[in-house]
């Protein structure tokens, strides 16, 4: 089937659409490991935002909280110096980038303290029940890198993943190519969900300021990376579900994919350093002119006349 039968068949014959937050808890339940997988431009990142979003609200953040409290319960009784702060409102962390869902916002999670302590590098408690979710994961985990000098950056999650998913641990993670992410990581996966499509559904009204009123993603679902590369290379979608993921408002908003970048784009390394575009300067002479001697390269040396 070609790309556009397929889209086609997942809006008019869908086996599952998620609207609610218990509709996304639901989905998730299940799931150790998800990968939200497609081409640049689909919409894997916004699509992990509202699965983001949704587990940062009620009641699924109530839910996960609950879960969490129970096990920590357990562990001081074990005699473990184990807390949840008052402040905490969910169990959601980001690496890297931020999420936010009015005055919640998401946990920052520091993605090369994650693994086991070693007695030399620090090491991140994620608390139990947690959803982790990893932005463009081939950039941290890529399968060329498992054998560099210093280790891999996808060691550390490694072995987060496969002791974490036995106590309540969710982890969402995208990239543009499955199979260019870290095998021990895709080994680990229960469900691939390549997104086919999205749609955009904007008030008819605001023409020129356009904000979302509804966000649709068209999904087909499998359940491991091997399934998936079947589909890869025969196009037959027998073994995939076929899910509509929506959501109600503009999910651009909450999500900004910049939070966790390098300080000098904002100026703070080197304070004169400045990253603002430059104006346009009309492209005249006179304008060219003034321009130079504003911002000349050297100055200039006086001559004896006294003329520049």
């Amino acid at each position: 089937m070609t790309h556009a039968q397929i889209l086609k068949e997942i809006r008019t014959n869908p086996d599952r659409v998620i609207r609610t937050p218990l509709e996304y808890y639901a989905f998730l339940e299940g799931i150790h490991s998800l990968a939200v997988v497609g081409p640049r431009g689909t919409g894997k990142s916004s699509l992990g935002t509202a699965m983001a979003v949704n587990c940062m609200r009620d009641p699924i953040a109530g839910i996960d909280l609950a879960r969490c409290k129970a096990e920590i319960a357990k562990l001081r009784k074990g005699g473990w110096n184990v807390s949840l702060p008052d402040d905490v409102k969910h169990l959601v962390y980001v690496a890297d980038d931020s999420i936010t869902d009015g005055d919640r916002i998401s946990m920052s999670l520091d993605f090369n303290k994650l693994g086991l302590p070693d007695g030399t590098n620090d090491v991140a408690y994620l608390l139990y029940g947690g959803r982790v979710f990893i932005m463009e994961i081939q950039g941290k985990a890529d399968c060329r890198k498992w054998n560099d000098k210093d280790g891999a950056p996808s060691d550390g999650l490694y072995r987060e993943l496969e002791l974490q998913r036995k106590f309540g641990m969710k982890w969402v993670y995208d990239a543009q190519d499955l199979f260019s992410v870290d095998k021990r990581i895709r080994i680990h996966t229960d469900c691939v969900a390549r997104v086919m499509g999205m749609d955009v559904i904007c008030h008819s009204r605001d023409v020129k300021h356009q904000k979302p009123l509804l966000c649709s993603w068209y999904t087909l679902c499998f359940e491991s990376a091997e399934v998936y590369g079947n589909f890869l290379q025969t196009g037959d979608i027998t073994d995939a579900q076929k899910v509509i993921f929506r959501f109600k408002g503009n999910i651009f908003q909450h999500y900004d994919t910049f939070a966790g970048r390098a300080h000098f784009l904002n100026g703070i390394e080197d304070k004169g350093f400045d990253c603002a575009p430059a104006k346009p300067s009309g492209y005249n002479k006179k304008d060219m002119q003034e321009y130079c001697q504003k911002f000349p390269i050297s100055k200039p040396k006086a001559s004896k006349g006294g003329d520049a």
